[in-house]
């Protein structure tokens, strides 16, 4: 009883400071970790590139969600990149040393920094992020790595694309909630990237899961592992896509290596790579 209401009065609370000014909010969002013992990551926001950040010793992460990177972060940024690691099977891939990377729908560039520190490789990783607000984070959370405002589908052409930053859900697929939209121009995967040799394509793409691998067609022969969300996204239904994509990667070759037993997420590897 006593610890819910602690957790409904922080949730009041974070809520509340969230429409404070950025010093201010950072200064009580600073005091909050203080108060509940976890003083080694703090937040700041940066005048010059207006984007808050998060700081936990050597690691740095720039965000822009007040609300949800914070409930994320004030965890711990370790904690949150562990449990993105072992969402999308990063321990489970044998990383080496110039292995290319390709994460659809990398948001602010999480799985990168991932990556980079479970590993300790130096890796060529390659994001794509359409959507504005998330797409400036990745630029400079992966500054040194190449990153590309592009919605990947199975065709090119102009479509709309949905946005709902706070909740991580933009898509091509109208969802149940979003804020915004804006027009943009998809492209296929297999048109950007011909001759790479990929270890790791990761696939975030809100729903739109299958028709991106429909945009990968030409180059699966080139990928080694595929790590993708398949969970409830998809559309005003929110189906999940894994009757979709499970037979259509394994009619392509691939196996299902594993499993997530939190969430949607499925780890395809090619044995003829």
């Amino acid at each position: 009883m006593i610890i819910s209401t602690l957790n409904f009065i922080d949730e009041k609370f974070l809520r509340v400071i969230t429409k404070f000014k950025p010093s201010l909010f950072c200064c009580l969002l600073n005091f909050r970790q203080f108060l509940i013992l976890r003083r080694s990551i703090s937040f700041h926001f940066s005048k010059n590139q207006k984007l808050f950040f998060a700081k936990e010793k050597d690691l740095t992460i720039y965000f822009f969600s007040t609300y949800r990177q914070v409930r994320l972060y004030s965890r711990g940024i370790k904690k949150r990149l562990k449990i993105l690691a072992s969402d999308y099977f990063l321990n489970s891939i044998p990383l080496e040393d110039n292995d290319y990377i390709i994460d659809c729908g990398a948001n602010i560039g999480e799985l990168y920094i991932a990556a980079s520190k479970i590993s300790n490789k130096k890796l060529n990783y390659i994001g794509f992020e359409p959507s504005p607000k998330e797409f400036k984070c990745l630029s400079i959370n992966a500054s040194n790595q190449k990153c590309k405002q592009i919605a990947l589908s199975n065709s090119s052409k102009k479509q709309k694309f949905y946005i709902s930053s706070e909740e991580a859900d933009n898509s091509l697929i109208e969802p149940k909630n979003f804020s915004n939209f804006i027009y943009i121009t998809t492209n296929r995967l297999d048109k950007i990237l011909t001759n790479t040799r990929i270890k790791l394509l990761k696939i975030d793409a809100e729903g739109g899961e299958i028709e991106l691998l429909q945009g990968c067609e030409e180059i699966l022969n080139n990928i080694q592992y595929i790590s993708v969300d398949l969970g409830p996204e998809r559309g005003l239904e929110e189906k999940p896509t894994f009757r979709e994509v499970i037979p259509f990667l394994i009619n392509k070759g691939f196996s299902i290596e594993k499993i997530s037993q939190k969430r949607y997420t499925f780890l395809f590897f090619n044995p003829n790579f």
